[in-house]
């Protein structure tokens, strides 16, 4: 598995976590250094790794030259998830970032619960109390 960015930082006990799905996890931090030297690592992690996934743990621009290699890639067989994504996943963590505040569009996946669903959720919650 290869971490492409910076956005998220994993604690260790998140860090272990992972390694139970993941023996090969491998770090690039694009920032700091050439699009060239980026795409030398993904190709060297690549043959080192058995598992072909990238986690897109950036919200920065990529460079058009990476997005391209990353795009060929894709072609290949590797398969991408977002950080927010593999969070829920493979963590079951739920990651809101800042930049979800200025796009709001995610508000329109929020709907009330229907009737059946309401009913359903205080026959629970006052099941939990009576216990």
């Amino acid at each position: 598995m290869i971490i492409l960015g910076d956005k998220y930082n994993f604690t260790k006990i998140e860090y272990n976590r992972i390694k139970k799905h993941f023996k090969n996890i491998h770090h690039i931090s694009y920032k700091k250094s050439s699009t060239e030297n980026n795409i030398a690592k993904i190709s060297e992690a690549l043959a080192l790794n058995k598992s072909n996934l990238i986690v897109l743990n950036t919200q920065a621009i990529l460079p058009s030259q990476l997005i391209t290699y990353l795009t060929k890639l894709e072609i290949s067989g590797v398969q991408y998830i977002t950080i927010e994504h593999f969070l829920e996943t493979y963590l079951q963590k739920c990651l809101i970032t800042e930049e979800l505040s200025t796009n709001t569009s995610f508000l329109e996946d929020i709907h009330p619960y229907t009737k059946f669903q309401y009913i359903q959720k205080r026959i629970i919650d006052y099941g939990a109390i009576l216990l």
